[in-house]
């Protein structure tokens, strides 16, 4: 499951209709909309701190697992930034507190990256720092944290303000988050099939049977063995290059016990 988690509605409605979500009636503190056929949950938090609670608080209601994927994505400010142009935020500032997060990038996106900078109220003209800004980022990761790792939290940002063109209308608020929202849809599908790696099926129909054989595991490692596999090849690495070079070297195959050492290995190569 994807958990997005949005300040405000107009900045969540397309991927709303994009995903086809429906609201959840039972929820009081925050709205929330979701699909378990697209595997998509998008929580509208509001502004500032209270996405703090807003993640805290679904996340507690739906226990997020190993291969799920927390996204905030709304607008920001950017001095100098390209308007509606989208941006991975690959650092994390709190203003407040003093305190700089860093989200793992581990997969490969068609957008920019950025430090973005989380300030307790909205910046004027002439008070933007050079990285971009807004309210939420870095209370999202902070609450976030406690559930997901850093390689599970994204953070995609359209710029709706670059502090030249002046106070936005909300008609053109809505235009820019829409031409935003079409740039992100390809990478949160990516992030869907990422989430669902075993798409339903048995471990051994998902790679060849001898890969599986080569490690002379349990079925419990062999779906470990896969899901590595499986982000190998969604962040572009061949992964039989990666496995052929344990083969040159005479450790594959293998029996169960070295194999165990073999997995940590892979997945200290991927997180």
């Amino acid at each position: 499951m994807v958990t997005v988690y949005c300040a405000l509605y107009p900045e969540a409605q397309e991927l709303i209709c994009t995903y086809h979500l429906k609201k959840e009636a039972d929820r009081q503190h925050f709205q929330v909309f979701s699909s378990e056929e697209a595997k998509v949950r998008l929580v509208v938090t509001g502004v500032g701190t209270a996405a703090a609670v807003a993640v805290s608080e679904t996340s507690t209601l739906y226990p997020p697992g190993k291969t799920d994927f927390l996204v905030n994505f709304g607008s920001c400010g950017g001095c100098g930034f390209s308007l509606e142009e989208v941006y991975l935020c690959n650092k994390i500032v709190d203003a407040a507190g003093g305190r700089t997060f860093y989200p793992d990038v581990l997969y490969r996106h068609p957008f920019s990256e950025a430090e973005i900078t989380s300030f307790p109220r909205p910046q004027a003209y002439g008070q933007m720092p050079a990285s971009l800004c807004d309210m939420e980022a870095a209370t999202v990761y902070q609450s976030g944290s406690y559930y997901y790792s850093t390689h599970q939290m994204v953070f995609l940002k359209v710029v709706v303000d670059d502090g030249v063109a002046g106070k936005v209308s909300f008609r053109e608020f809505g235009k820019q988050m829409k031409t935003g929202t079409a740039r992100v849809t390809g990478f949160l599908d990516r992030l869907r099939e990422i989430s669902d790696l075993t798409g339903g099926r048995k471990a051994e129909q998902l790679f060849p049977a001898w890969i599986l054989e080569e490690f002379h595991g349990s079925k419990t490692m062999q779906t470990k063995l896969c899901q590595m596999l499986r982000y190998f090849e969604l962040t572009g690495t061949d992964y039989e290059t990666v496995l052929n070079g344990y083969r040159r070297s005479g450790r594959l195959p293998c029996d169960k016990q070295e194999g165990k050492k073999i997995l940590e290995e892979l997945k200290s190569r991927l997180f």
